[in-house]
């Protein structure tokens, strides 16, 4: 499921496009909930729709599925508000710009970024060096999106084997699955960006705020700067990049409209 309700509420819906983390701490769509007023707060979980059966969907299909299952959950009245975060912008634009056919729908982005071939190629270096291996190449992304999650799966599952023997561990054990499982989710969501020209979710017909801790550089692809809004953040701390007042300058936009 690519969608769950997580609080209830009489109006104006909020749905946040977020992650697990790979750490502890919490997620954005439980920090919205505290301080939502009692609004409809839907989580928007891309990876879990990617660790199903199809390791590739595209953004346009990953937003066409999390508006179906918005729309058969009975929603709220009133104007909805997409949040995403970071990488889960491109995501968050393509669901605002579905709603917007209904219903008056607002994407807000926070700390948006954009992957790149590089920013892709990037992260499947970090994560096989996280399994021990340095010098490992990424596969070719620009053939079919599926073959290509799945070769970058299975070079990492080579890895993955690899150090689990040399730990003197049981390679095929859950854990390591569940591993190899998230990382590949997270490389094919990754994929997805990068391969999405944003036409459908940058057409104009939804309203666009960027919450942003570098205002003067901030872009969103297929929109001139005429056409969202900024809102400065205090300057990223990078061992906690969500605090407190962040998510307060946050569900700011959402209370204030």
């Amino acid at each position: 499921m690519i969608l769950r309700r997580l609080a209830a509420g009489a109006a104006k819906p909020v749905l946040v496009a977020d992650f697990q983390a790979f750490s502890s701490a919490p997620r954005l769509s439980h920090l919205v909930i505290d301080r939502a007023e009692g609004r409809p707060v839907y989580q928007v979980d891309p990876l879990e729709a990617l660790s199903q059966d199809r390791p590739y969907i595209s953004l346009a299909d990953l937003a066409a599925e999390a508006v179906g299952w918005f729309g058969r959950s009975q929603p709220a009245d009133g104007p909805a508000f997409v949040i995403g975060y970071c990488s889960a912008a491109g995501l968050s634009m393509h669901i605002a710009a579905l709603l917007a056919r209904t219903r008056e729908a607002t994407a807000i982005l926070l700390r948006p970024t954009w992957p790149t071939t590089e920013g892709v190629q990037e992260t499947f270096a970090t994560l096989a060096a996280n399994l021990g291996a340095r010098q490992l190449s990424c596969p070719e992304l620009d053939g079919d999106p599926d073959r290509c999650v799945r070769q970058m799966e299975e070079l990492l599952r080579v890895e993955l084997a690899a150090l689990a023997t040399s730990q003197g561990l049981d390679g095929s054990a859950g854990t390591f699955d569940e591993l190899l499982l998230t990382y590949r989710s997270w490389l094919a969501f990754l994929l997805a960006c990068r391969n999405d020209s944003l036409a459908c979710g940058a057409d104009g017909t939804t309203a666009v705020t960027v919450l942003t801790d570098t205002p003067d550089s901030v872009t969103v692809p297929g929109l001139s700067a005429s056409q969202f809004e900024i809102c400065s953040l205090p300057v990223l701390d990078e061992d906690n990049p969500v605090t407190p007042e962040v998510v307060e300058l946050l569900v700011a936009q959402i209370t204030d409209s």
